[in-house]
C-alpha cells in the first residue's frame, strides 16, 4: 500500500509521515518511508526554484518511489506528485504536457492525507522558505489542483484517525 501526505511545506507532513510509519511497525507491518525529494534538489527550490529543479523533484520522486514500493507492506511517502507540482505550478502556471503523467501516476496512492497550514510547524530548518505567503499560495495551488482533477484524498486530522483508514482497507 502506497499512502502520501501532501500539503505545502511546514504542516507537519514529515512528523506525520514518521508518526504513521512507526505506529505501523509497532503493530508488527512492514513499513517505509520516502523522505521529501527537494531537500535533495542540486538546483534552487523555494521561491527561487527553476523549471529544472522542479521537472527534477516530480521524476526524483516518481523513481524513488518505483525503488521502495515494492519492498514493504506501507510505503509512506512526505509528498506526492501532485503536491510537487503545485510548486511547480506556482511559479510557472500548469504545463499540460506535465499533466497526463502526474495523474496516471497520482492513482497509484491508495491514499493521500492532506495537511493544513499550522503557524507551529513553520521553523527555520534551513532549507524551506519561512514565507507565510508563500506557504498559502502552494496550500491555495494544492487544493485547487485536487478539486481540478478530481483527486480523492483525505483531511489530515489525528493520527488514530488516519490509522483507522489505512488499516481498514
Amino acid at each position: 500500500m502506497k499512502i502520501a501526505l501532501i500539503g505545502a511545506h511546514a504542516t507537519g507532513k514529515t512528523t506525520f509521515v514518521y508518526e504513521i510509519a512507526i505506529s505501523l511497525k509497532k503493530q508488527g507491518f512492514n513499513a517505509d518511508i520516502l523522505t521529501e525529494v527537494s531537500r535533495d534538489s542540486p538546483f534552487p527550490i523555494n521561491e527561487e526554484t527553476t523549471q529544472e529543479a522542479q521537472k527534477w523533484i516530480l521524476f526524483t520522486q516518481y523513481l524513488r518511489e518505483i525503488e521502495k514500493e515494492k519492498k514493504c507492506d506501507y510505503l509512506i511517502c512526505d509528498r506526492s506528485l501532485i503536491d510537487n507540482y503545485a510548486y511547480y505550478v506556482n511559479k510557472f502556471n500548469r504545463a499540460k504536457e506535465l499533466e497526463p503523467f502526474i495523474l496516471e501516476h497520482t492513482k497509484t496512492y491508495d491514499f493521500l492525507f492532506k495537511t493544513h497550514i499550522n503557524e507551529k510547524y513553520l521553523i527555520p530548518d534551513g532549507i524551506r522558505s519561512l514565507d507565510k505567503k508563500f506557504q498559502k499560495n502552494i496550500d491555495d495551488e494544492i487544493n485547487k489542483l485536487l478539486l481540478d482533477f478530481k483527486i480523492p484524498f483525505y483531511e489530515y486530522t489525528n493520527l488514530n484517525d488516519i490509522l483507522k483508514v489505512i488499516l481498514n482497507k
